[in-house]
């Protein structure tokens, strides 16, 4: 299960992930967030992904999506189809692999357009999905049942899938604006205000500076910045989230530049196993 026979027993509220901010967003541009791309990335044992949906320009049908990075003019990383034939094909190879993607739809695609996109690229077989109230199953039952893939949305005008799941119904998130010139790690509930009980969290953790485009100063990562804040700096901020969370274990530790610092090695601890080099 995700490399560790020890995770297959445990409920999904009780693992942890390491998870790519902006994980599509790679290569040589000041946006980008990753060094890797999605494919390397999930070799080398990322199993949860932030992407984010952009409408190309507003003359682009509405149901073309694409990955772009706060505007596409600023970073256009192809179109969403693409990204998701990446995640099909490891999958499909790999049937021992649970993986989340978080959705941020930035232009309000209507849920037909994601059905779409992921029933022409041969996913919909693997989606797991669950109604709010339900307990958590076991990493180890989801495998076994090929549900092996869970879209978490932070907003959808319309759902026209059950596995169309909205994040803030089952996760909440710490706040994700740290600034590396006085960087507070915090683990208070940002988003939603009021989670459910028994909800996943997301651990917030990568630090932003700025870069002026038109005079506007736009919030960027940077991956000297990640060196440092991956390492003890994360140890630090998981462990300070478990002690304020009555003992209970961020689910996804979202960073920039997962290859930098000791990511794995922070979440291996976290699922009390050993690395092994297989996330």
């Amino acid at each position: 299960c995700n490399g560790y026979p020890e995770l297959c027993s445990r409920p999904l509220n009780r693992v942890s992930f390491v998870t790519t901010h902006n994980a599509f967003a790679v290569g040589n541009n000041p946006a980008a967030n990753q060094l890797n791309s999605i494919t390397v990335q999930l070799k080398d044992g990322v199993r949860s992904f932030m992407l984010d949906a952009h409408q190309l320009s507003p003359e682009a049908p509405t149901s073309s999506i694409q990955m772009c990075h706060t505007t596409c003019a600023l970073m256009d990383s192809g179109p969403f189809a693409k990204t998701l034939n990446e995640f099909k094909t490891f999958m499909d190879a790999n049937p021992n692999e649970f993986i989340v993607l978080f959705i941020e739809n930035f232009d309000n695609f209507p849920g037909s357009a994601f059905e779409k996109a992921f029933s022409d690229a041969g996913l919909v077989k693997y989606m797991y999905w669950k109604e709010k109230s339900a307990p958590w199953p076991t990493l180890g039952s989801v495998i076994q049942q090929n549900k092996r893939l869970m879209v978490l949305f932070d907003r959808l005008p319309s759902s026209t899938a059950p596995w169309q799941m909205l994040e803030y119904d089952v996760c909440w998130e710490t706040p994700y604006e740290i600034s590396f010139k006085n960087p507070v790690y915090t683990c208070r509930v940002d988003r939603p205000s009021n989670p459910a009980p028994n909800s996943l969290y997301v651990l917030n953790h990568f630090l932003f500076t700025t870069f002026t485009v038109g005079g506007s100063a736009i919030p960027i990562p940077n991956p000297d910045i990640a060196k440092a804040a991956n390492g003890a700096p994360l140890s630090e901020h998981v462990n300070l989230c478990k002690a304020q969370q009555n003992n209970v274990m961020p689910n996804f530790v979202a960073v920039d530049f997962y290859h930098e610092g000791d990511v794995f090695n922070v979440v291996a601890a976290l699922n009390n196993v050993t690395y092994t080099g297989n996330g």
